[in-house]
């Protein structure tokens, strides 16, 4: 078993353990001793708690012996699964060592690669580390980061120790590859970030929108020049930038016919650098010679600061929005300018960028009028470039819940027939809470917007809720309001979702009458609009304990009636049990049921449920004949005084010419 330490010990105990670890048992490695100490200086305490010295140092020292030799500017990467025998230290995980010189985006990048791969992360040990090299690249020793000594050939390296769910050899190497691959795509956009940066910058006379981008408001990913003549757009050689190269698409596509000088874009494709959303694309047209376009293209990701700040504070995009909203005139603290600024910046702030003046005037005009009207609203907006489209969806915020968005989802993606994703959710001080998405074909199909807004209205409304509105649709209630909804509230989830709302309510009734009387039974006879003429429900309701099929189903063949599918349901009101029967049946062929009918058949069914009267198939004449429960009971007495008088045909077989021929 292995030695099991206190787990009380704090983080600069532990750490001292390891570094003495490593004294004893390398001593003339004053680097590796030096190493230790600033490699774990920096995991927090609650990191620490349940690790032990040995595997803090082996973890260490795997490390160190990765990256004690390294030229400049190579990125070192091994995924290690210990095995006792093999590595002599063990670990039921496997760990990702990276060595690298020290750039931006280093570990937001490197969990993209993680999350794609599907792997979990237990550990992350991310120092910055300064080191001294050899001409050979060997470590010669560490200096503290904030050191004035310049020692030639001191460089500041990233050491990252990532622990993640233990993988097989294959799944291993897989993941190296790309972790390796990441990595030096991060080293080419960082290299290139400032040239990028400038260019963008260099274009302030084509829009005042350029420059405050570049001024820290846009992650550069990538940048390229094209020309554009004859109705032809060519790559200019050399241009590339970033992740961008001579073969990289152009998405989305630059149209030769467009004539703004400034677009901005989403691409279809999703950055793998910093963050994993679609990169925007800014496009720059300016005029070259000899009637040719030039076209600057920046691919990237609008920075954190940009959704932090307000709409109207950003140059071009805010004058245009204050002016074509009227803002400018009325300004944002009457109602309606607060209202239209509030809607403003709760939008995506892509979509801000992406539309026009007027339609983005439109947009947000159209969902302020929605706030006092507490109404579900589909909205759907289509990207300047490319077939997708962002997809609003406004709705009562008491609606709201953790499976909402799931749900409005799934509606959206089978209505567009496209996949669905970037779901994200809004909910603020308004009534209404926002849902965007992005379709990602939405030219596959043109979903009806007014209905498709009704769909959602109705999925999204409790049960609970739905049952009030039709409830106070409903003209002919024989119950309060009230105990309807008390009869609701008790109703188990397999009566919600297998009965429809308005033959619930009907049901709900027709139990809080019973729950408010003295009886132990009811029973109604329903049909829906859509069943075939023949098929019907009975409807029993019982309070106290349900009534067995093995006896109400032969009582129904008396009356007539095939038993088709049974649904049992059962209610606690109060402190009573009340249980609802529902069953569908079908009536013979040519037989019409009129209300006279309807009445005399559950007359007939209520006397049989309370013994009140045979039980046999002289019955069938309600339905058959029109008879009511009275004359078959005259009927049924000639019947068996003709018994008496040595009358030929037995009772059943007069029962069943009778009903043949009514």
């Amino acid at each position: 078993m292995r030695e099991q330490e206190p787990t009380s010990v704090d983080a600069a105990t532990l750490i001292g353990r390891v570094t003495a670890l490593a004294r004893e048992r390398r001593p003339t490695d004053q680097a590796f001793a030096d190493f230790v100490g600033a490699y774990l200086a920096d995991l927090p305490e609650f990191d620490l708690d349940d690790r032990r010295t040995e595997d803090l140092y082996s973890a260490a020292l795997a490390h160190f012996t990765l990256g004690r030799e390294r030229a400049q500017g190579e990125t070192l990467v091994a995924v290690r699964s210990p095995d006792a025998d093999r590595d002599g230290w063990e670990s039921d995980r496997s760990v990702v060592l990276i060595v690298t010189d020290d750039r931006p985006f280093l570990v937001d990048t490197v969990r993209i690669v993680l999350e794609r791969h599907a792997v979990n992360t237990h550990l992350l040990v991310h120092p910055m580390l300064r080191v001294v090299r050899d001409p050979n690249g060997v470590i010669e020793r560490l200096l503290h980061t904030d050191s004035s000594d310049d020692a030639h050939g001191s460089l500041v390296e990233a050491w990252t120790q990532i622990e993640i769910d233990r993988c097989d050899e294959r799944r291993a190497q897989a993941l190296a590859s790309d972790l390796r691959a990441a990595v030096d795509t991060v080293h080419r956009v960082v290299t290139d970030f400032e040239t990028m940066r400038s260019r963008m910058a260099g274009l302030a006379s084509v829009d005042p929108l350029l420059p405050w981008l570049a001024d820290g408001h846009f992650v550069f990913l990538g940048a390229a020049t094209y020309l554009v003549n004859e109705g032809r757009v060519a790559y200019v050689a050399g241009s590339a930038s970033g992740l961008l190269s001579d073969t990289s698409p152009i998405d989305p596509g630059i149209s030769p016919e467009a004539t703004a000088a400034l677009t901005i874009a989403r691409s279809r494709h999703v950055a793998t650098v910093h963050r994993s959303d679609r990169m925007t694309a800014v496009t720059v047209r300016t005029s070259g010679d000899g009637g040719t376009e030039i076209v600057q293209r920046f691919v990237g990701l609008l920075s954190t600061s940009t959704y932090r700040q307000s709409v109207l504070t950003i140059p071009s995009v805010g004058d245009r929005a204050r002016e074509v909203l009227g803002l400018a005139r009325t300004g944002t603290d009457t109602h309606a300018g607060r209202s239209m600024r509030n809607v403003l910046e709760g939008l995506p702030r892509e979509l801000v960028f992406e539309l026009d003046s007027h339609d983005l005037a439109e947009l947000v005009i159209d969902v302020v009028g929605l706030q006092e009207r507490q109404i579900v609203r589909v909205f759907a907006v289509p990207e300047p470039a490319g077939t997708a489209a962002t997809v609003l969806v406004y709705l009562p915020k008491s609606r709201f819940t953790a499976q909402v968005p799931e749900m409005v989802a799934a509606q959206i993606a089978e209505a567009f027939g496209s996949e669905v994703r970037d779901v994200v959710s809004l909910i603020e001080t308004s009534s209404l809470a926002r849902i965007a998405m992005t379709v990602v074909d939405a030219e596959l199909a043109a979903p009806d917007l007014d209905d498709l807004s009704d769909l959602i209205d109705r999925v999204t409304t409790s049960w609970i809720d739905r049952v009030g509105e039709a409830t106070r649709r409903r003209q002919r209630l024989k119950s309060s309001p009230a105990s309807v909804a008390a009869a609701a509230a008790a109703a188990p989830a397999e009566f919600r979702s297998g009965v429809e709302i308005e033959a619930a309510v009907g049901d709900l009734d027709r139990l809080a009458r019973l729950a408010a009387s003295g009886d132990d039974v009811h029973t109604a006879l329903t049909r829906s609009l859509e069943s075939p003429p023949q098929e019907w429900r009975v409807r029993l309701y019982r309070r106290a304990s349900p009534v067995s099929l093995s006896r109400l189903l032969p009582l129904l063949g008396h009356l007539g009636m095939e038993a088709l599918e049974e649904h049992p349901y059962d209610f606690l009101i109060g402190s009573e049990h009340f249980y609802v029967l529902d069953i569908g049946v079908r009536v013979p062929e040519g037989i019409e049921i009129d209300e006279s009918r309807r009445s005399e058949l559950l007359e007939a069914l209520d006397q049989l449920l309370a013994g009140e009267v045979e039980a046999d198939g002289f019955n069938q004449l309600v339905l058959a004949g029109g008879l009511t429960t009275e004359q078959i009971i005259v009927l049924r007495s000639y019947a068996k005084y003709a018994q008496q008088t040595n009358f030929p045909f037995s009772q059943r077989y007069v029962e069943e010419t009778l009903a043949r021929l009514p």
